[in-house]
């Protein structure tokens, strides 16, 4: 029945008090109703003959009194006497073990009557569940009865892994407070008699002591000390033989390793991976029978490798989350013919052999060994001494590599030769396969009818891409409209690749394998061909392109209140630099704006836009600022070459309003479509950043204490971050705190499990803005797709969604390794040409025990100061908690943000070594602050 039906009926109202004088109806209406078993409203008024209103009002009032009593029911428009009551409920209950709600409306209208009140029925059973005499179970409903100890460990034991309390309590019936505080005494006992443990939060079976248990355990935590296995299986002094016994014979049977008093699983499957070595440790990356794919370190090898090699392992640990296992090399399945650039020398003994030295310091042959085994056997080309060469390997005899020189690169002067040596050292990924070249052949040129069908035509809005001068895609758009009270919609529209990339092609598959974009100084590496990054997909100006949108609303304030999503046609407006745009509205350069209005017809739209924008940027920056989020401005290197790719300038990248605005814009349309996609349970590669580790604030509170950023005794908590950050803007000690934050969080990563971003202060947060150069946006646009309803959309889930995070956090990390080298090397060629001569105003970055690291005030370079070339050197004490370097006889400190002066040593553009040497000190001569908190005083003249 309608719910207005039932008010009419019987009106909410009417109370006791309103029928009191009325007591005669009440008896009548029971009367009739006994007489004829059920009656409809308007029969009832006819055998009471109530004629007038009024009349019909007090009997309706009546019938309202008598149903809140229980006395009477109703349903299908008649009322009948109901004898139904919460005994009558518990009685058909208390006869089955077990009976689901139908069953159980059923008994009662065979024992009561037919055409029951099935929802008053129900009220009654959740009625009886909060007194807890019933509770609710597989979908049936049962009697509850007295706790029983027996009962509660049979449940407790039936599963493995152990039950929360609050999962015990649902079993049990425990819906109120008696019953919760008998279950948990029973625990309590249970837990005492050592019948059942609490373990990770949950109440578990006690382990029995066997092989199983102990490997079990093993691999939960990854491995375990002795006194970790006596605690957890509780055994006693006297029942210690037979654990050290079953682990004797575990590892005899090399089922557990057993490493400086640690027992690990040995897991006995080989495993097949590729030989990857990063960051000078040796690593081979393979992927578990389970589809996981997994880093490990090497241990030894019998046999020489080289970076590209398929090999086969044995791990020696298990694999748990956020641990490196180590492993053994058994053989070498494939070795790799990948060129390797080489820098020639002359022969050890004999000068007529050429030898070469890997050009990379991360090139790793075996176990971290960098030594020169790579021997000359062909040079046809007739490449010298110092030379640099790529060369193809041949064979490999005697721990030696045999190669043939196949480029000469000679002294890699130009930026172009210094890109590709570093695109050969990383293995970056430079042509296409002919079957991606051919799927991309076949794509339209231009958008189709079909292409545009349901789909938001946005062509109206003065959309407007804003990227650098030499940026080669433009994949996002933007337009901001002012609206009432103070409220600013922005729309986000960015193109749509998955419409031209599906799931599983070979187009998506190359996608994945790339990751991302890899980008250098004058060129990149693109995810996708050029003909969808750079024309189909690229939304440039006076051309219709397919987009997928965001539509958000927010208050003056800056909170976001409205968003919706959608597909779209956009037309870009204009293609406007960050420069351009600043002239524009920040600068309101009078020549640019009229050079503008003439080139643009749509400019009286653009400009006005451009600037209700910039009040919105400022509007959520200060937002972004209020609930935590850490800002840091760090610029990027730019360098300027000429006509033959020698660097002429080197400096850091100037950033304004312009960049921070569109990066703020970004982040906005980010984090709603995480939440969007969280809120309805579809898969997403969240982008997280987990929050500052304990042992990492407590190392951070301790530098920070050490620059004097933060009084000795003051508390710490990374919540002070922000507003320190916000207290040091613009000063001179900003750098040196930004690098400290920077240095003690942990990386950002892509997972489909959503912890938060802790650096954006957000609750959710992914990557959606950019599917010409991400791969995890192609798949959060696909997810979006699938929220909306979209047909022949396919997203990875489960252990398919973890690999695919596992493998783009894997090419992240390789392009920025890439960029690091790359920005190291332009620093090479650019102090080659500095004279020795010159002095330079620098910045301690880091301290260690054999010198610190600068960084020069003026350009972007880092180097070294050598221990030996710091004053007073064989009087230096190295305090590694707040890494400085101190004398206390002459009170002078090097720390993290003392400002030095030096002069050019040496620079070694084949290994990327930058040294100088010590002019004068700022302020590492002032009177010291002492590792230990202490100034040290100056001794008294005898």
């Amino acid at each position: 029945m309608a719910l207005d039906q039932k008010d009419q009926i019987f009106p909410e109202s009417s109370s006791e008090n309103n029928i009191s004088g009325n007591e005669g109806y009440a008896d009548q209406i029971i009367a009739l109703l006994t007489e004829h078993g059920r009656l409809e409203k308007k029969e009832l008024f006819r055998l009471l003959e109530c004629e007038t209103p009024q009349e019909k009002d007090t009997v309706t009032r009546t019938l309202g009194f008598l149903r809140r009593k229980g006395k009477i029911g109703f349903a299908r428009r008649a009322i009948f006497i109901n004898a139904i009551d919460a005994q009558a409920v518990l009685d058909v209950v208390r006869r089955h073990s077990r009976i689901s709600l139908a069953d159980l409306c059923a008994l009662l209208e065979e024992e009561y009557g037919k055409g029951q009140d099935h929802k008053n029925i129900k009220e009654l059973l959740i009625s009886l569940k909060r007194k807890g005499l019933v509770l609710f179970e597989g979908k049936k409903w049962a009697l509850c009865h007295d706790l029983d100890p027996d009962d509660v460990l049979a449940l407790v034991q039936r599963k493995e892994s152990g039950l929360t309390l609050t999962a015990l309590s649902k079993k049990l019936g425990c819906l109120n407070d008696k019953r919760m505080q008998d279950l948990q005494r029973i625990l309590l006992h249970l837990e005492q008699d050592n019948k059942i443990r609490f373990h990770h939060n949950r109440y578990c079976p006690v382990p029995r002591l066997s092989a199983k248990a102990l490997l079990a355990y093993m691999d939960e935590l990854g491995g375990a000390f002795i006194e970790d296995l006596y605690a957890y299986f509780d055994i006693g002094f006297d029942d210690r033989e037979q654990l050290d016994k079953l682990l004797d014979e575990l590892v005899a049977d090399k089922a557990v390793l057993l490493d400086r008093g640690l027992y690990t699983r040995l897991r006995p499957e080989k495993l097949e991976g590729i030989y990857t070595p990063s960051g000078g440790q040796a690593q081979v990356r393979a992927e578990t029978p389970d589809g996981l794919s997994v880093t490990m370190n090497i241990r030894k090898s019998p046999v020489l490798l080289l970076p590209g090699d398929k090999v086969l392992v044995q791990p020696l640990e298990a694999f748990y989350p956020g641990y490196i296992p180590k492993c053994d090399v058994v053989q070498v399945v494939r070795e790799t013919v990948a060129r390797i650039t080489l820098e020639l020398l002359s022969g050890r003994k004999n000068p007529d052999v050429l030898w070469g030295r890997a050009v990379s310091r991360r090139f790793v042959t075996n176990l971290g060994d960098i030594s020169d085994v790579f021997v000359v056997d062909s040079n046809d080309l007739g490449a010298e001494n110092s030379d640099i060469v790529e060369a193809k390997p041949l064979f490999r005899k005697d721990g030696l590599v045999h190669v043939q020189v196949v480029k000469i690169t000679r002294a890699m002067s130009s930026v172009r030769e210094q890109e590709e040596l570093v695109k050969l050292n990383h293995m970056v990924p430079q042509t296409f396969p002919d079957q991606v070249l051919k799927e991309t052949k076949k794509l339209p040129q231009e958008l189709a009818a079909a292409d545009r069908e349901n789909r938001t035509d946005l062509t109206a809005f003065p959309f407007v891409t804003l990227d650098g001068a030499d940026a080669r895609d433009f994949d996002d758009a933007v337009c901001v409209e002012r609206l009432p009270k103070g409220y600013y919609r922005l729309r986000v529209a960015i193109a749509d690749v998955s419409h031209y990339v599906r799931s599983g092609t070979p187009l998506d598959r190359e996608a994945l394998l790339r990751g991302n974009s890899w980008y250098f100084p004058t060129s990149v590496e693109p995810m996708l061909p050029e003909e969808l990054c750079n024309n189909l997909c690229s939304l440039v100006p006076d051309k219709d392109r397919l987009v997928v949108f965001a539509n958000l609303e927010f208050t003056p304030k800056g909170k976001r209140k409205k968003s919706s999503f959608g597909l779209g046609v956009i037309r870009s407006a204009a293609r406007l630099t960050y420069d351009q745009a600043k002239s524009l509205v920040i600068d309101r350069d009078e020549e640019e704006c009229a050079s503008f209005a003439q080139s643009n017809p749509r400019s009286g739209e653009i400009i006005p836009m451009l600037e209700q924008a910039l009040e919105l940027y400022h509007v959520l920056a200060a937002a972004r600022d209020r609930r935590g989020a850490l800002n840091f401005d760090l610029p990027e290197p730019e360098a300027f070459f000429d006509e033959k790719g020698r660097i002429t300038e080197l400096r850091r990248a100037n950033r304004h309003d312009m960049h921070r605005l569109i990066e703020e814009f970004m982040i906005a349309a980010n984090e709603a479509v995480a939440e969007f996609l969280g809120a309805g349970g579809y898969p997403c590669i969240y982008r997280v950043h987990p929050a500052i580790s304990k042992d990492k604030l407590n190392l951070l509170h301790t530098m920070l204490v050490s620059c004097g950023f933060l009084p000795r005794k003051k508390e710490f908590s990374a919540k002070m971050l922000p507003d320190l950050l916000r207290s040091l803007k613009g000063q001179p000690g900003e750098s040196v705190f930004n690098r400290l934050c920077v240095r003690s969080m942990a990386q950002a990563k892509y997972s489909p499990e959503n912890i938060g971003h802790f650096g954006l202060a957000s609750g959710a947060y992914c990557h959606f803005t950019s599917p010409i150069r991400r791969y995890a946006d192609l798949v959060v646009h696909r997810a979006v797709k699938l929220a909306l309803g979209c047909d022949n959309v396919a997203v990875p889930t489960g252990k398919g969604l973890v690999r695919v995070c596992d493998m783009i956090n894997r090419q992240e990390r390789a392009a920025m390794e890439c960029e690091r080298e790359m920005d190291r090397r332009m620093a090479c060629m650019w102090m080659q040409r500095q004279p020795r001569d010159r002095e330079w105003s620098c910045t301690v970055a880091s301290v260690q025990h054999y010198g610190t690291f600068v960084e020069l005030d003026e350009c972007p370079v880092e180097g070294l100061v050598h221990i030996d070339a710091l004053k007073d050197s064989w009087r230096l004490d190295f305090h590694p908690g707040t890494e400085e370097l101190t004398n206390p006889m002459a009170k002078r400190c090097y720390r993290i943000g003392t400002h030095m002066t030096v002069r050019l040593v040496s620079v070694d553009p084949v290994m990327l070594y930058i040294n100088f040497a010590e002019i004068r000190s700022g302020d590492a001569s002032r009177n010291m602050s002492r590792h230990n908190g202490k100034t040290a005083k100056p001794r008294r003249k005898s």
